[in-house]
Formats: structure tokens, C-alpha cells, sequence
């Protein structure tokens, strides 16, 4: 596998880099790129400061005249960090990395690990340093 110099241009469109999903079902969407047969999506799950493989779709088609895109059936978890990436497969059977993002899976505010004892009794909105917190967790650009 290998990143090359017209994967520098960036492919993917969805969840946005950097963002919070407001669903544990995101769909992943990316543009197509050149001499794809198939694409790989890659989630990767922040455990200890570290990204670990943590789904892999293989054989993703682009149905013609449609987006490439991809909803995993399995769910993220709330809270949780990730890193997502798309690997295209090309006709000649290499593989290239085409762009990394990161986002953070559906935000609970009364599960966040942050507000442990706090009483949310309340049904208001979370504090600005309770999403502070959330998004400072190991976001971060590469």
C-alpha cells in the first residue's frame, strides 16, 4: 500500500474532518479516484493515545452514475475518538491510501467519562468545558 503524489489531493467529503457525528450510523462518502476498481474503508478507534484498527469494509463499489459512499452496519461507539480513511483498490491490483480524517463518534453528554457523578436531572444542553473537553480528547490533524 502506498500514498502517492495524486492522493495528496484530498477525497474524502464525509463526516468532515475533525467533526462530531450525530449518529452511531455515519455515512462515509469520498470522491472517486482514478483507476479505482474498489475501495476499503478504514476505522481506526483511539485506545490509549494510540489508533487501532477497529472496522474494515473491503469491496466497496461505486454503483454507477452514484457517490461512493458507505454506511457500515455496525455502530460507533458513543464518545469514542476515531480515524477514518479510504484505501482505493486500482485495476492493476495496488493500492493506495487516499486521504485520512478524524472525527468523534456520537457525543453523549451524561455517558461522557468527564461528567462521571455529575447529576443531569436536567434536560438542558452540556457546558461549553464539557465539549472542550470532548474535543480536545486526541482529535488531531496529521
Amino acid at each position: 500500500m502506498r500514498l502517492n503524489a495524486m492522493s495528496k489531493r484530498n477525497y474524502l467529503i464525509l463526516p468532515e474532518n475533525q467533526s462530531i457525528t450525530d449518529t452511531a450510523y455515519p455515512k462515509f462518502r469520498w470522491d472517486e479516484y482514478p483507476n479505482a476498481k474498489s475501495y476499503t474503508l478504514n476505522i481506526n478507534k483511539l485506545v490509549n493515545w494510540e489508533y487501532l484498527p477497529y472496522m474494515q469494509f473491503e469491496g466497496i463499489t461505486r454503483p454507477e452514475f452514484d457517490e461512493c459512499s458507505f454506511t457500515p452496519p455496525t455502530p460507533l461507539d458513543e464518545n469514542e475518538i476515531y480515524s477514518w480513511n479510504i484505501t482505493a483498490v486500482l485495476n492493476d491490483g495496488t493500492e493506495e491510501v487516499i486521504g485520512t480524517y478524524y472525527l468523534a463518534g456520537p457525543f453523549n453528554y451524561k455517558t461522557h467519562p468527564a461528567n462521571v457523578g455529575v447529576d443531569f436531572s436536567f434536560d438542558g444542553p452540556p457546558s461549553q468545558d464539557v465539549i472542550n473537553n470532548y474535543l480536545s480528547r486526541g482529535v488531531n490533524c496529521m
